[in-house]
This record gives C-alpha cells, structure tokens and sequence, in this order.
C-alpha cells in the first residue's frame, strides 16, 4: 500500500470515528455567522485532514521526524499530481 493510500485511508478511519464520537459526548458542532447577512449557524461538520492525520501519528510515535518529513514531502508531490485537496478528495 502505497503512502498516500494509507493516510487517505487513515484520515477516513478518524472522520468515521470523530463522527461517532461528537454525538457521544454531546459536542455540538461550531457556529459560525455569515458576513453578510450576520445570521448565525451550526457549521458543517468537517472531515480530518490528511495533514492532520500525519500529525497525529507523529505525536504518538508512530513515525519519526525524519519519516514525518518524507511523508509530507511524498504528500504534497502526490496532492499536487492529482490534483487534490487536503481531505484527499479531487478539486
């Protein structure tokens, strides 16, 4: 498996998870409010971003420094090939 197919399928384990966890613990999503109207919303729930996954498995050990850095340098080389943004999904 390449490295880009592991961390998008990552990030999709942690989306499925954190989507399971807010309802859970009862966290209700952020508000946001609209610059022109001013009305005030819950935003959309967001997915993880595979940057965010990279962070998450270098905090815990999981790679090293050296691993991270080659595993983001790989990321953006693949991400700007394809043409996608930074939930892996095409622009």
């Amino acid at each position: 498996m390449t490295n880009a197919v592991a961390s998008r399928t990552q990030v999709f384990y942690m989306t499925q998870k954190r989507k399971q966890v807010r309802p859970e613990r009862g966290i209700q999503p952020p508000k946001t409010r609209c610059t022109k109207r001013g009305e005030v919303s819950k935003s959309a729930s967001s997915g993880v971003s595979i940057r965010s996954a990279q962070f998450a498995v270098k905090n815990n050990g999981v790679i090293t420094d050296a691993e991270f850095k080659a595993l983001g340098k790989s990321r953006l080389k693949y991400k700007t090939k394809c043409g996608l943004d930074p939930y892996g999904r095409n622009i």
